[in-house]
């Protein structure tokens, strides 16, 4: 029989984000209520949910040598089916066959090249965006802030600089963490509608009021100057905005050079999100070990949710799958289907500057399986490989397999792994009744499904330490 208590410590255990379905502060969810009644619109909700979807299906713009490449590969391909010999047509005939091959190639790429535009965001697109968007990109910002906030609690930012503030999200949800320590915001949006409606939503609708935080300014650019530092830079929904690689590198590299320590990155937990994110998670690292004078200020590591700086193992070849994660949310009422919570994808990285902060946990990047008496755990390991490991109470002792039980999609596992041995330790005693007592005893090893990689240890000071 466990002790007293001790099934809260192990859902409590120092791997768990542990947020439950955010919900917009009462003061912005107010604000939006002011807004939607002073400024009516018919269409709002079909209208919402249609700039939701088309935001979600976006996708990378294509780069000039993509779309060359792809025009050469149909003119190929058109060539090699048409069957034509231009070699014995009259000038007349050959002049027609070029054209017809011509609009046929045109016609192919318009309907395989992805065509990517900008999106304008003017005073009706900017309400819709508050009403479709804000509430999942406020939930996913907190429960990425919520993991800094946890894993790094002496990290108390005073500066803020977000890149692509659109509706203020990222300020609302900072100061949801740190409020008692920011004390200036600076937001970055091309669109001047944006930063009119975030500027509103800090005042409470209403534009005589003083806004609720400190030192908030609106910016349409940028600030050249490397000069200006922030202790916490965020760019949420924006990477995908921009017109190309170049312009993508380029903005990631100057927030880079504006953070002091902790630059986050979150986009849409697509594809095309995740290979945005993975770009810019290889160039910053990259960045860190070039030869130039500024290598140290520019050195630093991957923070989350990868417990590595290597390669990505989720796009090796013949896997290629985004590494997203998951938020539950509550919707705005105009948009509320029913008493469910809504769910936010998306993928992300915490880049820091400094040294390493804790531990190389392994993380568990999706859904447990949850079976009687043991349980699946697919987990990112600290050597860049992917593991599936079977966890159970008889094989791995009681405190790991309700520590597995009790985590989910995102947690870090509390326990090392070591994919390279085959070696498995016989099982532990399992009959201590005191929950610190067999964290501090247990060694525990995990089994990959084929019996190729193992979890040696636990740490001895996990969960009593943390709880």
């Amino acid at each position: 029989m466990e002790a007293e208590g001790t099934q809260g410590q192990f859902k409590r255990h120092p791997g768990r984000t542990n947020v439950k379905a955010a919900t917009l502060p009462e003061a912005l969810k107010h604000a939006v209520d002011v807004l939607l009644e002073k400024y009516p619109l018919s269409n709002l909700k079909k209208d919402a949910i249609h700039l939701s979807n088309c935001l979600w299906a976006r996708c990378r713009p294509v780069e000039a040598y993509e779309l060359t490449d792809k025009i050469e590969a149909i003119n190929k391909r058109i060539s090699e089916t048409d069957d034509l010999d231009l070699s014995t047509m009259d000038e007349e005939e050959r002049h027609f066959a070029e054209r017809r091959r011509k609009r046929d190639v045109s016609y192919l790429v318009k309907k395989k090249v992805y065509n990517w535009q900008p999106i304008d965001f003017n005073p009706y697109s900017s309400f819709l965006y508050m009403t479709s968007r804000m509430s999942g990109e406020y939930s996913s910002l907190v429960k990425v802030f919520t993991e800094i906030c946890k894993r790094d609690p002496e990290f108390a930012p005073g500066t803020l600089f977000d890149f692509g503030s659109g509706v203020g999200s990222v300020t609302w949800a900072a100061n949801a963490l740190w409020s008692k320590s920011l004390r200036e915001h600076y937001c970055v949006d091309a669109s001047e509608d944006m930063n009119k409606l975030a500027s509103l939503l800090i005042r409470d609708g209403e534009e005589e009021k003083n806004a609720r935080f400190k030192e908030v300014y609106f910016k349409r650019f940028i600030p050249a100057s490397h000069e200006l530092t922030f202790d916490l830079v965020v760019s949420a929904y924006s990477l995908l905005e921009l017109p190309n690689q170049q312009s993508r590198l380029q903005t990631v590299e100057s927030l880079w050079r504006k953070t002091n320590q902790y630059m986050v990155l979150i986009e849409n937990g697509t594809m095309a999100g995740f290979k945005n994110i993975l770009e810019a998670r290889d160039y910053i690292l990259q960045l860190g070990n070039t030869g130039d004078e500024d290598k140290e200020k520019l050195k630093g590591h991957v923070f989350s949710p990868c417990p590595h700086d290597l390669s990505c193992p989720k796009m090796s070849p013949g896997l290629r799958i985004p590494c997203n994660f998951q938020t539950k949310y509550w919707q705005h009422p105009v948009l509320q289907k029913n008493a469910e919570h809504s769910i936010a994808r998306f993928c992300y990285v915490v880049l820091h500057k400094g040294p390493q902060k804790d531990d190389d946990w392994p993380r568990i990047l999706t859904g447990l399986l949850r079976r009687p008496r043991h349980v699946h755990c697919p987990l990112c390991c600290a050597d860049g490989k992917l593991v599936h490991a079977v966890v159970t109470r008889k094989k791995h002792g009681r405190a790991m397999y309700r520590c597995a039980r009790s985590s989910d999609w995102g947690d870090r596992l509390p326990a090392i792994v070591d994919t390279d041995s085959t070696d498995i330790p016989d099982e532990n005693n399992d009959n201590s009744e005191d929950i610190c007592d067999e964290l501090a005893d247990e060694n525990v090893d995990l089994s990959h499904k084929k019996d190729t990689d193992t979890i040696n240890t636990f740490p001895t000071d996990t969960i009593s330490n943390h709880s």
